[in-house]
């Protein structure tokens, strides 16, 4: 890279400078810890219930929940300790600051609202995680190939899924049965890890992998999906095979929020490689093709009397899709998302603006229901408060905090954009471009999903929205150590010379 984007990070690790390198025994280990963490939590709840099943009981299995995330902690502050003995510092990045700032607004809102704080530290843990993935990830001086290893453990990952959940589809009910995760009621703050799989069952014909839900395989998958097309600079029929059945397992997952923010992925790469313009006719197109099959099937829905839920009979992905669109499921969506959005969001609005109520969710809710200034559908309960994250995070935090969240994606995608525009060119690293492509898509599918799901506290989502990004901070930071090191080569040479 010849010159250096303002988002990206300004300064090349040293080589040599630590104990931790990419060639030492200890850098080693850490690599392959990450590979194993990045290929095993797709199998999370498929092992866990597997281990239920041979007996284990159950407060072993409620401590097995948390092995993973309680692995990548340890191994962070290990690395950081090793860092710090060797290197005097760790490696700082982009988002520090606007993370630090999201920190400082949450501590505000506990501090003023008289939230509970171990509810407000129990929700501000599900969903911030998995950032200590990313920075293990950014300190462990990867090189561009291991960048590249663990870019494949994320696509091999979802193309296995892909196959599991083709053979659910095909061999029905036996398998699902089979592969169901196990449900553990011991909780901690009134949190615990809930499957509606388990509560309330699914669409009739979906499938979930080995995911333990069929909402975590589509954003599993729709992650993946990012990552596999972010590769691919010369389509070839395996690329065009690859793409055609991670779409397919995304649609069989019947999460609606999924299928849209892949088609929104699709139709980002394509503007990409075929301009905005031959894309736009073409969604044109398909907008006019739509409106016709949409005018059928509400037709159709018309006939039938109310609205169905898939849940209570089988039904095609596109009747999943386009039943969105009758009265009925409007009405109802007054109770859910949309109740969400037109109610709770102008209540919190209205009453708590600035730092909202504080992050612990039972507190927020009570507030909510005894605001004097109310727009609410319905008394909120738990069930569905936060299936819209943008207004759970404004009535958790405010304005303030929507702000500083806001500020923290765009920062990781800008400098996710910075990388891969810097390996542009006929010339540059096709790992770079892979890695920055595949970060930036990752953020902008969470800015969507947001508005669908509580995806910063969905497993299957959240640590790859951490590791994407921290593989091309990673990937760019070997990029800049390998031009280092050429220019002092030559510089040697020269004076040799």
């Amino acid at each position: 890279m010849t010159h250096a984007h303002p988002a990206a990070p300004r300064s090349a690790p040293v080589p040599g400078s630590t104990p931790l390198t990419p060639g030492s025994a200890t850098g080693r280990a850490f690599f392959w810890f990450t590979a194993v963490v990045a290929a095993l939590l797709p199998l999370e709840s498929f092992l866990h219930a597997r281990i239920g099943a041979l007996g284990a009981g159950e407060h072993a299995l409620f401590a097995l929940q948390f092995v993973i995330e309680a692995s990548v902690y340890l191994a962070l502050g290990t690395v950081l300790l090793i860092r710090l003995i060797g290197a005097g510092t760790w490696r700082r990045t982009p988002v520090d600051v606007p993370l630090m700032v999201v920190l400082a607004v949450v501590a505000l809102s506990i501090a003023v609202n008289n939230a509970p704080l171990r509810g407000s530290l129990m929700n501000l843990r599900s969903a911030l995680r998995y950032a200590a993935i990313f920075y293990l990830v950014v300190n462990l001086g990867l090189t561009l190939k291991q960048v590249r290893f663990l870019l494949w453990v994320v696509l091999i990952s979802g193309l296995a899924q892909v196959g599991i959940g083709l053979t659910q589809w095909v061999v029905g009910y036996d398998l699902k049965v089979w592969m169901l995760p196990r449900q553990v009621d011991l909780a901690v703050a009134g949190k615990t890890r809930r499957f509606a799989l388990l509560e309330r069952g699914r669409e009739i014909g979906s499938v979930f992998g080995t995911l333990g839900d069929t909402l975590y395989y589509g954003l599993f998958l729709l992650v993946v999906l990012g990552a596999a097309l972010s590769r691919v600079r010369r389509w070839r029929i395996w690329d065009g095979l690859v793409l055609a059945g991670l779409l397919f397992g995304i649609a069989l997952s019947f999460s609606r929020a999924s299928v849209i923010a892949a088609g929104l992925t699709v139709l980002g790469f394509a503007a990409h490689r075929l301009g905005v313009r031959r894309v736009a006719a073409v969604c044109c197109a398909s907008a006019a093709v739509g409106l016709v099959v949409l005018s059928v099937s509400l037709l159709s829905e018309s006939t039938s009397g109310t609205y169905r839920h898939p849940r209570q009979g089988r039904r095609s992905v596109l009747n999943n899709m386009t039943s969105i669109f009758s009265a009925e499921y409007l009405e109802r969506s007054k109770r859910q998302r949309l109740g969400t959005v037109l109610g709770v969001a102008p209540t919190a609005a209205m009453n708590a603006p600035l730092i909202g109520y504080g992050p612990a969710q039972g507190h927020a809710i009570e507030q909510l229901n005894q605001a004097h200034r109310t727009r609410l559908y319905k008394t909120l309960t738990k069930e569905g408060f936060e299936d819209v994250y943008w207004v759970a995070l404004l009535c958790y935090t405010g304005i303030v905090g929507v702000v500083a969240v806001g500020w923290l994606g765009i920062r990781l995608a800008w400098t996710c954009a910075a990388i891969a525009r810097g390996a542009g060119g006929a010339g540059g690293d096709p790992v770079l471009r892979w890695a920055g492509l595949a970060g930036l898509c990752v953020v902008a599918q969470a800015f969507v999903l947001m508005w669908f799901n509580r995806v910063p506290e969905i497993r299957s989502f959240s640590f790859y929205f951490w590791l994407l990004p921290a593989l091309a901070y990673a990937a760019w930071s070997a990029h800049q150590a390998s031009q280092v090191a050429a220019d002092n080569d030559a510089s040697m040479i020269h004076q040799a010379s």
